[in-house]
């Protein structure tokens, strides 16, 4: 439909404001009127959400999505401020690839392994991209399983990207090759990767502590949601003792998950309590414990189709008295053995780290029939291999807090793990605000507690399974001591809000002003419209570059689990 530059003028950042700022609100809704494009957008509390452009109306299983510099858009585009030359990519039933490499500056004569990965909106996480090609200097390599092992055979820049069939092709990398030196040793590392952090670097966890105090409201939740607050409770509680934990506390032992509920809801509130020294079979309005139990399903927990509620059910189950003698917890472990892929992984860093804990603690607790120890040990080495030059994981705070809990957990120490001298503990201090908090400039509040409540645990090397407590089985209708067996510290895996929202007036926008209409997805790319399946009402993408003057950061990753 559209792939240009497209220079963007500031817009409100609300249906009813009258503050003006540059967000991508601004160059979709702009982009539909100087295309004379037929557009219909909802307005909800928390933003704006776009719901057709011309034929191409969202349904229960094609939608808009919005990418910003090929990374997925978290919030509603007029809350995301533009940076400049940002590129916006907005996809209908369809999405982007993503393109990595296990260095960008080989030795010539090495290798560089590259891998190509979907987005799958549903899961809301990158997964290998399967049967797909690699465009280097224009000459096509295929891959069945979308990685590839790219022999380096000069000193020159290699141009580099991903295709799939059905997919938005990838942003384009360039890998340049080093030369040894004439000692006959590695040349130093690139320019753009030097050793960034020194060895002291670390989070000032209490600062990072009264962020999240500061955001705490007058009922003792923290956050808009309960997601927020539970994160909050595995950080506060693994801090030490408040007044804002108890609290947070107080309030997290009278709310309870309603009846509309996935099994993730059910294990973050029970752990959240655990770490907060409630018994999580009596001490709050449900009995969490038998509520995650009612959703297995004689092979695994919660939906079939999904194995990250699987791994987060181990901890609340294995810290409430199970073991490997019950079948149950045997069938959740074999099943998520069952989804490790060849490579180590479950699918990504985030729940390969997950993983390691979950299955870390189930060794520790024992009386499994099978041994764990090499499907943990491969896990471990995909996280080493995944490591980037500046010691982080993911480039970003969170896929490197997870990491840093799997070391733990692991009986190592962030700062063991070093790449071209920097480590994890260090990158992910480099992330943190003056005021405490982790988070872009432009993410919302909600987003910086959820993030800077991954980073404390993390910053503590404090895994999962230290900081939850320990509570003794309770069979059904023997009530246990709401004393923890053992102290807790609190962290939780990543999670995914689920809101109910109000019903809200749809508004058809045609040729009309900016804050009438709904803003797009951004790419790197400029690309003319193109239809990406066999069905022309299907995929359909629109590219735009935003030449914009104010330069805005934005960081914010959607979790698995929530």
């Amino acid at each position: 439909m559209f792939d240009n530059d497209f220079a963007v003028s500031s817009c409100p950042d609300d249906a009813s404001s009258t503050n003006y700022t540059l967000n991508a609100w601004c160059a979709v809704s702009q982009l539909v009127s100087s295309q004379g494009w037929t557009a219909t957008s909802t307005w909800y509390p928390y933003g704006v959400m776009l719901n057709a452009i011309n034929q191409y109306a969202g349904s229960d299983t094609d939608y808009w999505l919005w990418f910003g510099n090929s990374e997925p858009g978290e919030t509603a585009l007029n809350q995301h401020v533009l940076s400049e030359d940002e590129q916006l990519l907005l996809a209908f039933g369809t999405g982007p690839l993503k393109i990595t490499a296990s260095s960008l500056s080989p030795l010539v004569g090495s290798t560089t392994t590259l891998n190509v990965f979907y987005f799958d909106a549903v899961l809301w996480q990158w997964l290998p991209g399967g049967a797909s090609n690699f465009l280097i200097n224009g000459q096509v390599f295929s891959s069945s399983d979308g990685a590839l092992q790219f022999l380096v055979a000069a000193a020159d820049p290699y141009s580099v990207f991903g295709r799939k069939a059905g997919y938005i092709d990838s942003s384009t990398l360039t890998i340049t090759g080093i030369s040894q030196n004439s000692s006959g040793g590695r040349a130093p590392p690139p320019l753009n990767y030097p050793v960034l952090f020194p060895v002291s670097s670390s989070v000032n966890v209490e600062k990072a502590v009264e962020f999240l105090i500061s955001n705490q409201n007058s009922d003792g939740s923290i956050g808009s949601a309960d997601l927020y607050s539970d994160w909050a409770a595995m950080a506060l509680a693994v801090f030490g003792e408040s007044e804002a934990r108890d609290k947070l506390k107080d309030y997290l032992t009278e709310a309870d998950v309603g009846t509309e509920f996935r099994a993730t809801d059910l294990e973050r509130r029970a752990m959240a309590l655990m770490a907060l020294g409630v018994n999580p079979y009596n001490g709050g309005p449900s009995d969490y414990i038998e509520r995650i139990i009612s959703t297995f399903d004689g092979q695994q927990i919660g939906d079939p189709g999904l194995f990250n509620d699987d791994i987060f059910a181990l901890f609340p189950l294995l810290k409430a008295g199970y073991s490997g003698q019950d079948q149950m917890v045997e069938a959740i472990v074999s099943f998520i053995i069952s989804k490790q892929n060849y490579n180590g992984s479950w699918e990504g860093i985030d729940l390969t780290a997950a993983a390691i804990q979950a299955l870390s603690l189930a060794q520790k607790e024992g009386n499994l029939n099978f041994d764990l120890a090499d499907s943990v040990r491969r896990a471990k080495k995909f996280l080493r291999n995944a490591q980037e030059f500046n010691g982080g994981f993911g480039n970003n705070p969170i896929s490197t807090s997870w990491v840093i809990q799997a070391i733990a957990a692991l009986g190592e120490r962030a700062s063991d793990w070093k790449n071209y001298g920097n480590d994890p503990a260090g990158f992910l201090a480099s992330y943190q605000n003056d005021d405490g908090g982790f988070g872009g400039k432009s993410a919302t509040i909600d987003a910086r507690i959820w993030e800077t409540a991954y980073a404390v645990p993390a910053a503590l090397n404090k895994s999962w399974d230290e900081i939850i407590g320990a509570f003794p089985k309770e069979i059904k209708g023997v009530r246990s001591d709401e004393v923890p067996v053992s102290a807790a510290v609190p962290k939780l895996p990543p999670v995914e809000a689920v809101v109910s929202l109000p019903e809200v007036k749809s508004e058809q926008v045609e040729d009309k002003t900016t804050e009438s209409l709904i803003v797009a997805q951004v790419s790197a790319n400029t690309v003319l419209s193109r239809d990406l399946s066999t069905n022309e009402n299907k995929k359909k993408i629109i590219y735009l570059s935003a030449g914009v003057s104010l330069l805005a950061g934005l960081y914010f990753i959607k979790k698995f689990f929530n």
